[in-house]
């Protein structure tokens, strides 16, 4: 299965129907992945939302053989920071790689930008166990991503704490991402760690 990874063009907040179809698809993926974080009716996104980062050139989709089965928001943080999230896909097309791919399209293009790290916020239950979260963190992990701070939701966006249902806690995550080993190539260097002196 080829799956083709890109940034929508601003031209495509206009589009009304491609709009209500993403934001569908990640407020569908959100409700199942954060069942019983969020008081009822609280949802991800809005078309009006999605326009404004398609409009800045910050929403990428992944599509298979044309139809878009998942999407990230990704934006940069500062001069050396990239940042991803709201990554969402489509459950028919679940564990075929389709999430790995927007993370691959997001480190790349924050790579090609000069950025030399990219980070995500895990939002995480303080009084249980979330199975999803759980087994999200893990895959982080095992993607290279490792935690580099833990904070309560209210220090870091005070005005969603009146819509959870339950404690939470943003768990942050950075991945350090190393130039391509033909960039390296093309400056002369190599990608191998220097040998300790012996």
């Amino acid at each position: 299965m080829e799956i083709e990874v890109a940034a929508l063009p601003a031209t495509s907040r206009l589009d009304q129907a491609l709009l209500r179809r993403l934001t569908a698809m990640i407020n569908a993926g959100y409700a199942t992945a954060e069942e019983g974080i969020w008081r009822d009716g609280t949802t991800r996104t809005d078309a009006a939302d999605l326009a404004r980062l398609v409009a800045r050139g910050e929403i990428l989709v992944a599509r298979v053989a044309g139809r878009i089965v998942g999407a990230v928001h990704t934006r940069q943080l500062d001069a050396t920071t990239g940042q991803f999230g709201m990554l969402a896909v489509d459950p028919v097309h679940g564990g075929l790689g389709v999430g790995g791919a927007l993370i691959t399209a997001v480190e790349d293009r924050c790579r090609a930008r000069g950025l030399r790290t990219v980070q995500l916020e895990i939002l995480t239950p303080t009084a249980w166990t979330h199975a999803g979260k759980a087994a999200l963190a893990a895959w982080y992990l095992r993607l290279g991503y490792h935690v580099v701070r833990v904070g309560a939701l209210g220090e870091m966006y005070p005005d969603l704490v009146a819509k959870l249902a339950t404690p939470c806690e943003m768990v942050v995550y950075r991945k350090d991402i190393a130039p391509l080993p033909s960039e390296l190539a093309t400056r002369g260097l190599s990608s191998r760690s220097p040998r300790k002196p012996s």
